[in-house]
């Protein structure tokens, strides 16, 4: 079984990066130096989590990290681990994109 979870960038995410257009139009725009964040935690439910990554511009390297924990609370208190590979989670997870 697979959840997919997906939310408008405005409004659900934070940091120095630019958020451009709207609705289905919406990217995220980083500059070297830059980052977005989710503002707070979701939670997905325990299991392996996949975090699918939309390039727009071919080239272009983005740096993904997460947080995991049961709670809520543990989420944000964990240390940020880069994505590489689908992870197992317990709950709880925070998504960063940085450049």
């Amino acid at each position: 079984m697979e959840e997919v979870n997906v939310e408008d960038i405005t409004g659900n995410w934070t940091g120095t990066g630019e958020i451009i257009g709207s609705g289905d139009d919406e990217k995220v725009e980083l500059n070297v130096g830059e980052y977005m964040e989710l503002s707070s935690p979701w939670n997905i439910g325990s299991g392996t989590a996949r975090i699918i990554l939309n390039k727009y511009v071919v080239g272009d390297v983005v740096t993904v990290k997460y947080k995991s924990g049961a709670t809520s609370e543990a989420c944000v208190s964990d240390t940020w681990h880069n994505y590489t590979i689908p992870f197992n989670q317990d709950g709880w997870v925070l998504i960063r994109l940085e450049k």
